[in-house]
């Protein structure tokens, strides 16, 4: 709970930090552009497993890589945070039978590759969600490919949005390995049979 830095400055191109110890160090990274009367999230960009929770500016550092945690700058590495302003979402759908099951990997090191084990890329557990509950909400410093699976009997329905501008305005996901379906247009169905 206490503040480990604080600084103002003209003008801020990169902020980075490391965990120069084997205690792990966990918090908060916030910028403000507005004197300190309101306060963004930062996201942990590079060298970072994890690469970010959501809008909430959490992130972490250890010397070794034994605290498993999301947004995690880990094994001495040197990591960069940067404004959380890609954002994605998937909402479950609330008519009939869009309730279900859904697995979604981020691909947090941003190598481009969505890697389908947990130790590599960020997970959200599979779970059946219910009509119009929120699968995911995160903000990140750039765009990262996503992989969503069900390998589950009870299908899922609902939307993937994207917004380039923290969240102000959204717009559809593309998926360019789906299949086109018969359900509502812009929708994305996914089902284990």
């Amino acid at each position: 709970g206490k503040l480990a830095f604080k600084a103002c400055y003209e003008e801020l191109s990169k902020i980075e930090f490391s965990g120069p110890e084997l205690n792990a160090w966990a918090g908060t990274a916030h910028v403000s552009h507005d004197g300190g009367a309101s306060w963004e999230p930062l996201s942990c960009a590079d060298n970072c497993k994890g690469g970010g929770e959501g809008r909430t500016g959490r992130v972490g550092a250890d010397k070794d890589a034994d605290t498993p945690s999301k947004a995690m700058c880990q094994n001495g590495h040197r990591c960069s945070l940067e404004e959380a302003v890609v954002c994605v979402k998937l909402v479950t759908g609330d008519i009939k039978y869009n309730d279900g099951w859904v697995t979604v990997y981020v691909d947090t090191d941003n190598d481009g590759q969505v890697s389908l084990d947990e130790a590599m890329d960020e997970r959200i557990k599979s779970t059946e969600f219910g009509k119009g509950a929120t699968v995911m909400h995160m903000c990140l410093a750039s765009e990262r490919a996503m992989r969503v699976i069900n390998q589950n009997h009870d299908g899922w329905a609902g939307s993937a949005e994207i917004s380039y501008d923290k969240g102000a305005t959204w717009q559809k996901m593309l998926c360019p390995d789906c299949t086109d379906g018969t359900g509502h247009q812009n929708d994305l169905a996914i089902d284990g049979n």
